[in-house]
């Protein structure tokens, strides 16, 4: 009982530390997050959310692709907070890593010497 009452603490922690400081590995089986904003109207989008698809098929459970609308006011705050000025932008697990779209060769290479 206390040994699992420990572990259920240290897990509420760990949580709460990943989600302050966006630190999405911290261990080697926890996956990459990848951030894709985009706008409707952005010309340039659907290459950037093609090859984050890509590195997703490839990849797999170790990657986690979220396509997020910078229009959309529930998405302004967390745009700010990476200083997004243009998209598309990819963030990876919380660093700004490509603004304008990537090739998916570019994105894979990334993410491999990531993993």
């Amino acid at each position: 009982m206390r040994e699992h009452l420990t572990t259920n603490i240290l897990n509420t922690i760990i949580n709460k530390i990943v989600t302050k400081y966006k630190i999405y590995r911290c261990f080697d089986n926890m996956v990459i997050k990848i951030e894709v904003f985009k706008t409707d109207s952005c010309p340039h989008c659907p290459a950037a959310v093609s090859a984050a698809e890509s590195a997703k098929a490839k990849f797999g459970d170790q990657i986690d692709v979220e396509i997020v609308n910078a229009n959309d006011p529930a998405n302004i705050d967390r745009a700010r907070e990476y200083q997004i000025m243009a998209v598309p932008t990819v963030v990876i697990d919380g660093n700004v890593e490509f603004i304008g779209a990537p090739s998916d060769s570019d994105l894979i290479d990334k993410l491999e010497s990531l993993l």
